[in-house]
């Protein structure tokens, strides 16, 4: 798309799925003590309620993911969960488990290290999986159509574990619970690198969680999280590995660091999201998947105390990457990068990258807030 009309501007970013986090009021170390933390937005309630006030207002998407234990700690509280998105008139966006929070079981404390979904305790696989499904169940109850699994298995020691074995049972319960999910639903699963001090995560990176979508069907997707420094071409290359194989479900942007430089907009660096965004429209034009089919959820990045800005800045940001990657004509692009000298290519998307995007988004935010949400 090259023309770049209002029309076709606003067609492009009323397609892009993009969500705020429910737990945008959390500070990182708030989170660290799990549901049960003390903040200014105790309750699910009034922490969606903060969040949806902020999108009511300042976004052009309306969509709030939910984040599970902390959005339901109990069954009365994911009962109520319906209504608060009813009543603060907004979208359910994912619903994301993340097992590493409050998951327990009775009598098995001392095994719960060696994992959740792999774990070789019976007992711990099967409140494991139990926890899923009724995620699963939340999911319907509130309307939305994709789970995001947050996996915290992984290994301090090589005695701990099989690689061999805990990859099978990771494969075996994500399979069967795959089997649950409607024809219309989506499996979204993150990847973590093993942190300071780890042997070994269960999904170590991307290729390993396009692997197991691989196993478990076309609705089973890879969520990204979006480098808080771009110093290369990773996650581009990963994305479009990703949409060529069919099993790209989206980015989460979120980080505690970052890097700063001259092209820094809330957290993130502009010209590394321009480039995301060059990928993803270029495969959208190749006839892979089109962004509508993908979620880009938005989070917090400091500990600051209003954490707004920093989600304001980084959604104009990515849609105005969106804007000036649309200016690029793909046809012509290929034509360029297939001659000998390249220059003219180069050319093309630096002048895509370095065209002003504001006064267009500006123009789609304030008509989207004014509309509200769908």
């Amino acid at each position: 798309m090259s023309d770049c009309t209002d029309k076709s501007i606003f067609d492009l970013l009323g397609r892009a799925p993009i969500e705020v986090s429910s737990l945008a009021p959390l500070t990182f170390r708030t989170r660290l003590l799990g549901p049960q933390g003390f903040d200014s937005a105790r309750g699910p309630a009034s922490r969606i309620g903060a969040v949806a006030s902020f999108v009511r207002t300042g976004l052009p998407w309306k969509t709030v993911s939910i984040n599970l234990p902390w959005d339901a700690a109990d069954a009365a509280e994911a009962a109520r969960l319906p209504e608060i998105l009813a009543k603060e008139n907004v979208n359910p966006g994912c619903v994301v488990l993340d097992l590493s929070r409050d998951f327990t079981v009775p009598g098995k404390e001392d095994i719960l290290n060696y994992g959740t979904l792999t774990s070789p305790d019976g007992t711990v696989r099967a409140a494991a999986f139990a926890r899923l499904e009724a995620t699963l169940g939340i999911m319907r109850a509130v309307g939305s159509d994709a789970l995001v699994l947050c996996l915290p298995d992984g290994w301090d020691s090589p005695a701990q574990a099989s690689f061999f074995e805990t990859a099978l049972r990771l494969e075996e319960s994500l399979m069967r619970f795959y089997a649950k999910m409607h024809h219309d639903e989506y499996l979204l699963i993150t990847c973590s690198s093993p942190g300071p001090g780890s042997y070994s995560s269960a999904i170590f990176n991307s290729g390993r969680a396009r692997e197991i979508c691989s196993k478990l069907g076309l609705n089973a997707r890879v969520l990204l999280s979006a480098p808080t420094s771009f110093t290369d071409c990773s996650i581009e290359q990963t994305m479009a590995f990703l949409l060529r194989s069919d099993s790209f479900g989206g980015v989460k942007f979120s980080g505690q660091s970052c890097y700063g430089g001259p092209h820094a907009a809330g957290r993130y660096d502009y010209h590394g999201t321009f480039r995301m965004a060059l990928v993803l429209l270029e495969g959208e034009h190749l006839n892979y998947a089109p962004i509508s089919g993908l979620s880009f959820i938005l989070d917090r990045f400091t500990n600051a105390p209003d954490p707004y800005p920093e989600i304001e800045s980084t959604a104009s940001m990515l849609a105005e990457s969106f804007i000036k990657a649309a200016k690029v004509d793909f046809f012509a692009l290929a034509d360029a990068r297939n001659r000998p000298w390249t220059g003219d290519a180069e050319k093309m998307i630096r002048n895509a990258f370095q065209r002003d995007a504001a006064g267009e988004y500006g123009r789609f935010r304030d008509m989207s807030v004014k509309a509200g949400p769908e």
